[in-house]
């Protein structure tokens, strides 16, 4: 199914309703843009906290590679949901 919506002055386009529903999306809720072979696919927006656990630290680690783990592992997480979402091109 295509559904179609209008780009405002503001970069703004409304997310259909059925693919909210789909989505499990409500107000005021994030949603993640992953861009992947020219194609945009949007999804939930993971929150910070449940990442909790994900990142391991054996010893006392800086800042900057406290933030480079984070980071990695939202990474990981979407290529994840991307390999699930990804579907074959006819």
């Amino acid at each position: 199914m295509v559904y179609v919506s209008t780009l405002t002055s503001k970069g703004q386009a409304t997310i259909p309703l059925e693919i909210r529903s789909m989505l499990g999306l409500e107000l005021k809720e994030k949603v993640a843009f992953v861009v992947s072979d020219g194609q945009v696919v949007i999804q939930p927006a993971k929150s910070f906290l449940s990442l909790m656990g994900s990142v391991s630290a054996k010893s006392k680690v800086s800042d900057r590679e406290f933030d480079r783990q984070i980071m990695s592992a939202i990474s990981r997480e979407f290529r994840k949901q991307d390999r699930v979402t990804k579907k074959p091109t006819t």
